[in-house]
This record gives C-alpha cells, sequence and structure tokens, in this order.
C-alpha cells in the first residue's frame, strides 16, 4: 500500500511482485484484501501497525525540505493551508479504529480496480 500526497487525493494503490504464472492469483488476493477491508475492516493490531507506519513515515517526509515544501504547496493547492503539514501527525493520531473501517468500508465497497502486469511474459492489462 502507498501513502503519500500528490496531485489526486483520494486512491488507494496496493502493489505486488511475483512472476507471470502467479499474477491472476496475486489479483485475486488483493480483491480478496479489498472485500475483507470492505466487509470487516482492519483489527486494532492492524490498525495500531499502521498509524505507527504511517506517523514514522510522515516523521521523514517532515524532515526533507523538498517533500515538505511540495506538500505545502498541495495543501494549500486543497484549501487546507500551507501550514497543514504541520497539523497532520495530530490528526492522524486522532483517528480511530472506527472511523478508518467506516472509510473502508464507503469506499472499498464494490470497488473497482486496474490491474496492470508488467514484465516479459505479463498477461493483458486487466480492468475490472
Amino acid at each position: 500500500v502507498m501513502f503519500g500526497s500528490g496531485l489526486y487525493p483520494g486512491f488507494a494503490a496496493f502493489y505486488a511482485g511475483t512472476n507471470a504464472e502467479s499474477v491472476t492469483q496475486v489479483s485475486d488476493l488483493l480483491t480478496a484484501e479489498c472485500k475483507r477491508l470492505a466487509d470487516k475492516g482492519l483489527d486494532k493490531e492492524e490498525f495500531d501497525a499502521a498509524k505507527a507506519k504511517v506517523l514514522f513515515s510522515y516523521s521523514s517526509l517532515m524532515s526533507n525540505n523538498e517533500a515538505l515544501l511540495f506538500n505545502a504547496a498541495l495543501e494549500e493547492f486543497y484549501g487546507n493551508g500551507c501550514d497543514h503539514p504541520w497539523h497532520t501527525p495530530g490528526i492522524i493520531r486522532k483517528l480511530t479504529l472506527k472511523q478508518v473501517n467506516a472509510v473502508y468500508k464507503k469506499y472499498f465497497s464494490n470497488v473497482k480496480g486496474v490491474y496492470v502486469s508488467a514484465g516479459a511474459h505479463a498477461p493483458k492489462t486487466e480492468t475490472t
């Protein structure tokens, strides 16, 4: 799963490295995981680990002047104010498991995905 700011807020990206023979199996596993998140959400252990990972990654971003400036500009563009990157860790810390699981349920139910395979023997790109 990728976490980061960009020009298009609100996407989820999953990445898996595999061999050509396993592409369909991996695609099915990713689809099943999206369904699990929509139906059941994260458990407390997964939520705590994800929150710690996001906060750690964000602390790295805050120590990189170029990334900080880029994110401050994007936050201003989004209407959040250029000081939003300094408020984000506090916002993340206040998130609850119930809130996060409600978002998974809302956005991962009836999810449409784009699967892209690359490599010498990759099957055709599939959209579902």
